[in-house]
């Protein structure tokens, strides 16, 4: 268990970090889709570190993680104070904070690929778009089907808890190769 200083400690730096965040785009922006941590192998594989909350293991889908991590430490009501403040902080700005795929948490439930995302697009798309199956990736996703661009292993952020890379340096590699100006990107 994470010491109640050090607990602390990354609430205060998370908080401080989102309130930056927030004021910047205030006034731009006035929903933020959040997520507790998804416990795919890789994430927790890179993450490496017991003191992570992760989001609800899903028998199927997370069968190789129960396995490997039978302690891995998952997100609870009364584990939630993180959430809950920055929620409030969200809400100083005048935007809402929803979350995606955690109903143990008492937020609003996000839906990150949504109507309401499009309806500055017109009623024509919206209407298209709403014909659409819904085509959630984990369970309790709300998300309208969508189509990633792109590949894995090209982003070089270098975030710890990203499904998309399994290999900082191969994402490197693949940026030095990206060439703007290629044929197939025009």
């Amino acid at each position: 268990m994470m010491p109640k200083i050090l607990c602390q400690r990354l609430i205060d730096f998370h908080l401080r970090c989102f309130r930056r965040i927030a004021g910047a785009l205030s006034g731009a922006t006035h929903v933020v889709n959040t997520s507790v941590v998804e416990p795919y192998l890789k994430t927790v594989r890179r993450m490496d570190d017991p003191t992570v909350r992760y989001r609800h293991l899903d028998p199927e889908r997370h069968r190789t993680v129960a396995v490997r991590y039978p302690g891995l430490r998952q997100i609870a009501k009364d584990e939630a104070p993180l959430i809950e403040e920055l929620a409030a902080v969200a809400a100083e700005y005048h935007m809402e904070l929803r979350l995606c795929s955690n109903p143990e948490l008492d937020l609003p439930t996000a839906q990150c690929c949504s109507l309401e995302g499009l309806t500055p697009y017109g009623a024509r798309t919206v209407r298209e778009v709403a014909a659409l199956p819904q085509a959630p990736t984990r369970s309790g996703c709300r998300c309208l089907k969508t189509a990633d661009i792109g590949m894995d292993n090209t982003c070089i952020a270098g975030c710890r808890y990203c499904y998309a890379v399994q290999s900082q340096k191969s994402a490197i590699e693949n940026f030095k190769r990206h060439d703007p100006t290629a044929a197939m990107l025009r």
